[in-house]
């Protein structure tokens, strides 16, 4: 059996021997499901908790630890990282990329801090688009519903010569507001978004390739936050209906050779610039990132992996009243060097992996993040893993200086101070898992983590209404992640999995922080239970379905003032019909949240309202051509 990854050891390897809790979420995963966006394919993956917020923003967590600033995740696009170093998270309505490029998404679950760096605390999310040469000719795509105020895409892709391929794709998509949980009338959440991307692969020699790719964004995204906008004796400005502007480029080249002496040499370079502004702050933001690795031929029974890259964030912030980054103009250059070596003790049966990142951040100086893996197959088919990492999350620009606005008290409201003395979080994690796949019709996988936290992010009470960001938490996550597929037929697949989450946190002796512990472990659902099934009825029509249950997330809610609001547990069922009526047309109508009107999925964040997501009935038409 055979799916490539890249995403565990920055090369190419069997999934299934891959000594990592990894998923991938393939095109024929995403096609088949017709998923509009990434938070809704990345739902389908064990051990991956998305709750949608609003109808732009999301819940997203690998073993725990999720929110709509989470950042305990590096998410990359083509190797591209798109977290904001505002938050160290990810704005997700930034990032509408064309679906049906996508080749694959890899998920994975546990540190990978040792190969990509800071952040990779949780897990790691890599978005590989298809090769050109794989998306050729023209594709039209075009759907409407309830929800879908009419979204369509148009793709082409062509051959400039022999050996140089290239596509481009213009996007437009238009969403319909949710309903507020309150029942005072629509969320404000709808979307327009339009976006262009192009990209061009060369095989420029035997010995070199080349890929250019370039994107463009303009999006308008509503929204409903709670805010004070001017200094008391004001009154409250709660659930005021703003629009968030946002304008985004990128640019990024790659260059692979193949030395004479066996050595891969990969450079990666871009740049990403976006412009955003929202009610409460604007910003202005490039990142400029150079990386570059080598990869050696095998030296006995070694494999070594060796890389270095470089990071520089400019920065400049317009404040407001509700938040303010301090000083508003910010600088940040990170560089960093790792090293890696897979070691064959058996060939095909034994092996040991380890290595270290040395990184430096201008806020926090050196951290080494190392790593030891152990893989064992005892037989054909069966596959074991253990793993010890070490990861680091450095501090965003607002944790280092920043005045927010927390939860509106009546008659006042709390504040969020940055500090320059945060350091960064620390985590070591514990894995093991084992693999069965020795037939084609049947595969199982299970993980189990334990996860060590250190100077865990904390909010340390300076007086009734001022808070002070600091470095106070410590505790422990733990679990255990389940998948098997089965191939029934040639006609029907079937797939399931569960997930078991306990997060316990808890504040230093010294700590005033009253209540991030709390939140922290109340913030997610213990168990889930995720099913899919795949049906070609016949040659013309297929059905997929999908199933997701969560446990209740109960967290105090800074919209509800002195009231928790609690998301009840909920199974939500969707599916999607469609017909082939030639080889290149397709009609196919999809159904989210069947059985219910609208649901409740997160509890809303601080400046956010809680919304409740509507069920939506979207028909869409597919032509290639």
């Amino acid at each position: 059996m055979q799916q490539e990854v890249t995403s565990v050891s920055r090369k190419q390897e069997n999934l299934y021997t891959a000594p990592a809790a990894v998923y991938v979420i393939t095109a024929e995963d995403i096609r088949r499901r017709g998923f509009n966006n990434i938070p809704e394919a990345l739902a389908m993956a064990p051990g991956v908790q998305v709750r949608a917020i609003d109808g732009n923003k999301w819940s997203i967590g690998v073993r725990g630890h999720s929110g709509i600033y989470s950042n305990k995740l590096l998410v990359q696009i083509d190797g591209r990282s798109i977290y904001t170093p505002t938050f160290s998270g990810v704005y997700w309505d930034q990032h509408e990329i064309p679906m049906s490029d996508i080749e694959r998404i890899e998920v994975i679950r546990g540190s990978g801090a040792t190969l990509w760096g800071a952040n990779a605390v949780n897990g790691i999310i890599n978005i590989i688009t298809k090769h050109t040469s794989d998306s050729q000719g023209a594709k039209i795509q075009a759907s409407a519903g309830n929800q879908d105020d009419g979204s369509a895409s148009i793709r082409y892709g062509d051959q400039i010569n022999e050996n140089t391929f290239f596509r481009i794709n213009a996007q437009r998509k238009e969403t319909d507001s949710n309903s507020r949980y309150d029942g005072l009338g629509d969320a404000n959440d709808s979307t327009t978004n339009h976006s262009l991307h192009v990209r061009l692969d060369s095989e420029l020699s035997e010995t070199d390739s080349i890929e250019l790719s370039a994107g463009l964004h303009d999006n308008k995204t509503q929204q409903t936050v709670s805010v004070l906008n001017m200094p008391p004796p004001s009154f409250f400005s709660i659930n005021n209906q703003d629009q968030v502007d946002l304008k985004s480029f990128y640019l990024k080249g790659n260059w692979k050779h193949l030395h004479q002496n066996g050595v891969q040499s990969n450079l990666q370079v871009f740049i990403d610039h976006y412009d955003r502004k929202e009610l409460y702050l604007e910003q202005d933001l490039t990142t400029y990132d150079l990386d570059y690795q080598l990869t050696l031929p095998a030296l006995g029974s070694h494999n070594l992996i060796l890389g270095m890259g470089y990071r520089r964030v400019d920065a400049d912030y317009l404040n407001s009243y509700a938040v303010s980054i301090l000083p508003n103009e910010a600088n940040m250059d990170l560089y960093s060097f790792y090293a890696q070596d897979e070691y064959i003790i058996v060939p095909e049966q034994l092996s040991l992996t380890f290595g270290s990142k040395f990184e430096h951040h201008d806020f926090t100086g050196w951290e080494i993040q190392p790593n030891v893996r152990i893989a064992y197959s005892p037989a054909p088919g069966h596959f074991t893993w253990g793993a010890i990492s070490k990861a680091v999350r450095t501090p965003s620009i607002a944790e280092r200086g920043s005045n927010i606005q927390g939860g509106l008290t009546f008659p006042s409201t709390t504040w969020v101070n940055g500090s320059m003395e945060i350091d960064a979080e620390n985590v070591t994690s514990y894995e093991v898992g084992y693999r069965y796949f020795s037939s084609n019709l049947y595969t199982f996988d299970a993980a189990f983590f334990y996860n060590d936290y250190d100077d865990y992010l904390s909010f340390e009470q300076i007086n009734p209404i001022t808070f002070q960001m600091g470095n106070k938490l410590s505790g422990k996550s733990y679990g255990v992640e389940l998948t098997s597929v089965w191939q029934l037929s040639a006609s029907v697949q079937l797939a399931a999995s569960y997930s078991y989450l306990d997060v316990e946190m808890e504040a230093d002796n010294d700590s005033t922080d009253p209540f991030s512990a709390e939140v922290l472990n109340n913030s997610y659902a213990k168990n889930s239970v995720k099913l899919h099934s795949s049906w070609d009825i016949n040659q013309k029509w297929s059905l997929d379905t999908w199933l997701y249950y969560y446990d209740e997330i109960r967290t105090p809610s800074n919209y509800a003032l002195f009231t928790n609001l609690t998301v009840e547990e909920a199974i939500t069922v969707n599916a999607r019909l469609a017909w082939s009526i030639n080889h290149n047309l397709e009609l196919a109508l999809k159904a989210n949240n069947i059985f219910d009107a609208s649901t409740l999925e997160s509890v809303g964040e601080s400046l956010s309202t809680p919304t409740e997501i509507d069920r939506s009935i979207a028909l869409s038409v597919i032509w290639d051509f």
